[in-house]
């Protein structure tokens, strides 16, 4: 019984400094202009859908870092990261905190018109049906069955495509193009 209790016990002294942060916002919208700035991100999901609001889930492992924020502008929705990035600890002159980035899931109403801007990280969308404007510095882009316009300017990184009913226009500094 007493190994149980320590155990028990450890367990929730450790779990808070393990736990992932989950953030969750929406906000509703007439409009068709979705516009997204993120900095250092894992990765952002796109995803489109008939309701007629901006919906955003942001999930990180350290819960003091990573913020959102959702705002109407001008007949426009704006996402908006807010991070801290906390000051590398030396441990020692071997060792150093490496921090990890949040990773974002974005669904917008179906024919927005939505522009992204990524410092770093990777865009991700599946089955999506709207126009999309991306300047991404680097990372990687997947789109598969996307049905719309897409302007896609990435300075550095891979972009893989398979679409359905969309233009493209595409500008590449430094990487591969994937198409099927």
């Amino acid at each position: 019984m007493k190994k149980v209790l320590s155990i028990l016990f450890l367990i929730s002294i450790y779990s808070p400094f393990f736990a992932q942060h989950i953030v969750e916002k929406s906000i509703e919208t007439k409009g068709k202009d979705i516009e997204i700035y993120l900095d250092k991100i894992d990765n952002l999901i796109l995803k489109s859908d008939t309701i007629h609001k901006v919906s955003v889930k942001l999930s990180d492992v350290q819960d003091t870092f990573s913020s959102i924020k959702l705002l109407k502008e001008k007949g426009s929705v704006i996402v908006r990261s807010n991070s801290h990035m906390p000051t590398q600890n030396t441990i020692n002159k071997f060792c150093v905190e490496q921090v990890n980035f949040a990773s974002y899931t974005i669904t917008v109403p179906l024919n927005s018109n939505v522009y992204i801007n990524i410092e770093s990280g990777n865009l991700y969308a599946k089955n999506f049906e709207s126009n999309i404007s991306a300047e991404i510095e680097t990372g990687e882009v997947n789109f598969k069955n996307i049905k719309g316009n897409i302007k896609l300017y990435i300075v550095d990184g891979n972009v893989k495509l398979r679409l359905r009913s969309a233009s493209l226009n595409l500008k590449s500094n430094l990487g591969k193009i994937f198409t099927e």
